[in-house]
């Protein structure tokens, strides 16, 4: 696996470029990238990763299956399954479903730091998923804890970190104190 990207690395904070499919099929280095993500959060590096966070500005989610069973507060929501796949291509918001809830993220790009931020109570998502060797469009109705992580994956390909969420000057006391664990 490769190394995770810390802030304040300014290539986080960069737009992700789209992955370019050509007959639903996406070249190796991509598609190397997305299982290596995958396999991370699958074996519990985390609820979600974005390409970026691992140096490639593409735009590549993965996110844990099991997510899509819980709540914000991580109550199991009675007959929900985990989902089938685990990372998505190309991922695009379709539709925000309000109202906004506070809820306390953490982030494997801002080590040691939890940051109250708003989220969606839902959100409808598309994207692409692998299918044998192909890309196939997939839509995703997200709720509770899986709504949050694909919100905050879909920040990272945006260039937003959870720090954005800080003012100014608690910001500032984020990156003093990273840019200090970094010198250990």
């Amino acid at each position: 696996m490769r190394r995770i990207v810390v802030w304040p690395d300014p290539d986080l904070e960069m737009r992700s470029r789209e992955v370019e499919a050509k007959d639903g099929v996406i070249d190796d280095e991509i598609l190397q990238i997305a299982m290596e993500m995958d396999a991370f959060v699958s074996q519990g590096g985390g609820l979600g990763l974005s390409a970026v966070q691992i140096g490639s500005l593409s735009r590549v989610i993965a996110f844990d299956r099991e997510a899509a069973q819980f709540d914000k507060q991580y109550k199991k929501v009675k007959g929900a399954k985990p989902l089938p796949f685990g990372f998505l291509v190309n991922p695009v918001v379709v539709e925000v479903k309000q109202p906004m809830e506070p809820v306390r993220e953490g982030c494997l790009s801002v080590p040691k730091v939890e940051i109250e931020v708003l989220r969606p109570q839902g959100l409808l998502v598309e994207g692409l998923v692998l299918v044998g060797d192909n890309l196939v469009g997939r839509r995703i109705q997200a709720g509770g804890l899986l709504a949050s992580v694909l919100a905050h994956e879909i920040d990272h390909l945006n260039g937003r970190l959870i720090v954005h969420f800080l003012d100014k000057v608690n910001r500032a006391k984020v990156r003093r104190r990273l840019l200090g664990l970094s010198q250990d």
